[in-house]
């Protein structure tokens, strides 16, 4: 929603997130992101993580799309 663009919602999702992670021991974050979705795929890419995996998913209405499985391996302390 372009209402909610530039308030770091997303930023600020990741850093709870790679926190919480490495806080409790959590060695690796994942997660899925469209291919097609450039703009956030370079903020992840810029936040550590690197793509690992092509996937194709399919829907059962027939609609498919190309994502990527990203990752991220944490220093724990």
């Amino acid at each position: 929603m372009e209402s909610f663009r530039g308030l770091k919602i997303g930023k600020t999702a990741i850093e709870y997130v790679d926190g919480f992670a490495t806080d409790n021991g959590i060695e690796k974050i994942e997660l899925i992101v469209n291919q097609q979705n450039k703009n956030t795929i370079d903020i992840y890419l810029k936040k550590r993580f690197k793509i690992v995996e092509s996937i194709a998913n399919s829907f059962p209405n027939g609609h498919s799309v190309e994502d990527y499985k990203m990752e991220k391996i944490l220093i724990l302390k």
